[in-house]
């Protein structure tokens, strides 16, 4: 079975990684909101760098359920969408 990516369109993986930086930005917002000061410091820090392996370290650290997380954050861009495509 191939892997669903590879089948898409550049614009649909482009519009797939579209919805993905928006929901992990979404996610990131409310631990960030969540977090305290000291945390929030840190997170500004490794965040602010191009460091992927600090940033996947970090959602590690304090995102235990990131998957779920992204699930839920993706049904939600799901449903907003199809509701303005009914406007």
């Amino acid at each position: 079975m191939k892997n669903i990516y590879q089948i898409l369109t550049e614009e649909q993986k482009n519009l797939a990684q579209r919805v993905f930086n928006l929901a992990l930005g979404r996610i990131l917002k409310s631990v960030y909101l969540q977090l305290e000061d000291s945390n929030k410091k840190i997170m500004e820090e490794i965040f602010s760098r191009d460091n992927k392996k600090e940033k996947e370290k970090f959602i590690k650290k304090y995102l235990l359920n990131f998957k779920s997380l992204l699930q839920t954050e993706v049904k939600k861009l799901k449903k907003e969408i199809e509701s303005e495509m009914k406007k």
